[in-house]
Order: structure tokens, then C-alpha cells, then sequence
């Protein structure tokens, strides 16, 4: 066991990293400013914009370890009515996945970014480029890329809400097409998400940075988010 006089000789070797500590400033993730809207009911389901489908929508409720009591994370599964030859050589309808955060700690999104809610440490990603979505609310657009299935995601990501309640809006495209393309998980398991928060932590946005990205899908995503916002506003009366 440890005497009293080894505890307090350890206590100077503590309060000097605990000094230094405090003075290095931590990475940037490059989050756009979050836009408030004081009648919006955070707390509903997306709506979708004219041209796209609902098919799936899952809740996950582990999110709350992170963003508060009764945070949930809805993913919501669209499809485009019709196919677009500019978004698929063969006029496939595409499809999106939307992650969206709602809590009643505004704050919590400072603290833990988007990124941290999937396996972060093995995925290159280019530095974040802000999109105006309209109504005010502003966006940022990253690549992301998974060199283990080879697979990119373009995705877009923003913040809304108010004093008392605030949602984190991230909208995923991916490079394959098909029905069954695959979409960054939630992970929800503590172990990577603690991989994911020390990754975010000690290496901010150049954790594994992709130097020539490419935004292959960012016209769609950029579309459809405004869509979205446009079709939210409208909803609780502000556009």
C-alpha cells in the first residue's frame, strides 16, 4: 500500500501536467456554426423532400451515453422517386441515408462530433468544406474512405435546433449504387467509440487525411439537403 508522504510527493508531478494540459488547444473538427430556429420541433422524424421516399427508419437509444438522457439517433433509409442519369450513368434511383441526433444538451455537439458515432480510426477523410444549405443554416461536406471494402462516402453534416433542444443532421451517399450498399454504422459498442473519441482527440482532422478527395456525390447530397431543410422550415411554418 501507499503511504501518505509517496501520495503527496507524486501531487507537483500531477498539477504540472494538469497546467500544461490546459494550454494545448485541442484540434478542430471544422463544424459549421449551429443555426437556431425557436418553433422547430426537433424531436420529429425527417421529412422527406419532394422527390424521395421514406423505406426504413431505425432508432438507437445508446446514443444517450454521449449526448444526454433521452438523446436518440434516428437512421432514416430514402430512395429517390426516379432515377437522375447525372447521379448514375444508368438512371438508377439512389439511395441516401440520413443519421440525425436529437438531444436536449445543445452543447453536447461541441464536445463529440458526427464522427465519433462510427469507427473513425481506419477511414481517410478530407478536410471539411462548408456549403450553404439555405434559410441559413450552413453545412459541411467531407469524403470519406474506407480502404478495407473500398467503398466512399460523401456526407454532409449540420447542426439546428434552440436553448432547449438541438439536432445533428449528417446525410450519407455512397459511391456504390446498388441496393445493398454499405453505409458507415453506428457502432454504439463502447470500445470503438472510445477509439473513435481518442482518434477525433489527439488527431482532429488530419487523423488520416484523403489529399485529393473526391466529391463524387456532393451535388446530390448538397441537393437534397436543402431539400430537406426547405421541407423542415416549412413544416413549422418559416418558409
Amino acid at each position: 500500500p501507499l503511504a501518505a508522504s509517496q501520495v503527496w510527493a507524486g501531487l507537483p508531478l500531477v498539477l504540472a501536467v494538469a497546467v500544461a494540459v490546459a494550454f494545448v488547444k485541442l484540434p478542430d473538427y471544422g463544424n459549421a456554426p449551429r443555426s437556431d430556429f425557436d418553433v422547430v420541433n426537433f424531436a420529429n422524424t425527417i421529412v422527406p423532400p419532394p422527390g424521395w421516399h421514406i423505406t426504413n427508419v431505425d432508432e438507437y437509444h445508446w446514443v444517450s451515453r454521449l449526448y444526454g438522457p433521452g438523446a436518440v439517433l434516428n437512421r432514416t433509409k430514402l430512395v429517390a422517386d426516379k432515377g437522375n442519369p447525372d447521379w448514375d450513368k444508368f438512371a438508377r434511383p439512389r439511395g441516401i441515408v440520413v443519421d440525425s441526433v436529437t438531444t436536449a444538451r445543445p452543447f453536447a455537439f461541441q464536445a463529440y462530433p458526427a464522427k465519433v458515432l462510427y469507427h473513425a480510426s481506419a477511414i481517410r477523410e478530407s478536410a471539411p468544406v462548408q456549403v450553404d444549405l439555405g434559410h441559413g443554416v450552413t453545412g459541411t461536406l467531407v469524403t470519406a474512405i474506407d480502404d478495407k471494402i473500398l467503398i466512399t462516402w460523401n456526407a454532409l453534416t449540420w447542426t439546428w435546433g434552440n436553448d432547449h433542444i438541438a439536432q445533428q443532421v449528417t446525410v450519407f451517399a455512397v459511391d456504390n449504387h446498388e441496393p445493398d450498399a454499405p453505409f458507415p454504422q453506428p457502432t454504439g459498442a463502447l470500445f470503438p467509440t472510445l477509439n473513435s473519441l481518442f482518434t477525433v482527440l489527439f488527431r482532429g482532422n488530419s487523423a488520416v487525411t484523403d489529399e485529393s478527395p473526391s466529391f463524387k456525390d456532393g451535388t446530390m447530397v448538397t441537393e437534397f439537403s436543402r431539400g430537406l431543410v426547405d421541407t423542415e422550415l416549412k413544416q413549422a411554418g418559416l418558409a
